[in-house]
């Protein structure tokens, strides 16, 4: 295991060995303001839905609504840091919003191993977005992964 800078959180490094079907990884995450301002900057996306409450409200949401490829990034932090971790390389990531995410919300990602191929070291993962308080699920999608390899 290697411990992130600044005491964040143990990025995992599995090995191919270590993959089987039915293997879950999961992390939950606080959505704040400043995520969604800062995706906004980095994207430029600054659809009124995500910028504005009252325009979010006049459209029929709760509030500001969260990107949902910032969602997409959560999703890419759980497989960077848990599954398999450090020697992952994502090849693709397919996700089908279901609910809107709204900032101040809790969600937690989920991923269960479906299939894994040893001989090409690539698995495709479940993963569903689930929002805890409500049991509710945000988004669902898989997500095909494998391994990086070092060149020392």
């Amino acid at each position: 295991m290697v411990q992130l800078a600044g005491g964040a959180s143990a990025v995992l490094c599995l090995k191919p060995d270590d993959i089987f079907v039915g293997l879950t990884a999961e992390i939950e995450q606080c959505v704040e303001r400043q995520h969604v301002d800062q995706f906004a900057a980095l994207t430029g996306d600054v659809s009124p839905i995500h910028m504005d409450d009252g325009a979010a409200r006049e459209r029929g949401f709760e509030g500001r609504v969260v990107h949902g490829m910032l969602i997409g990034g959560f999703i890419s932090r759980l497989f960077g840091l848990r599954l398999p971790g450090l020697d992952c390389i994502l090849q693709s990531i397919n996700l089908r919003w279901i609910e809107p995410l709204y900032i101040g919300d809790t969600i937690r990602i989920q991923a269960t191993v479906a299939q894994w191929s040893s001989a090409a070291e690539v698995f495709v993962a479940n993963v569903e977005v689930i929002r805890p308080r409500t049991q509710t699920i945000v988004a669902k999608g898989k997500v095909q992964a494998g391994f990086t390899r070092s060149r020392t």
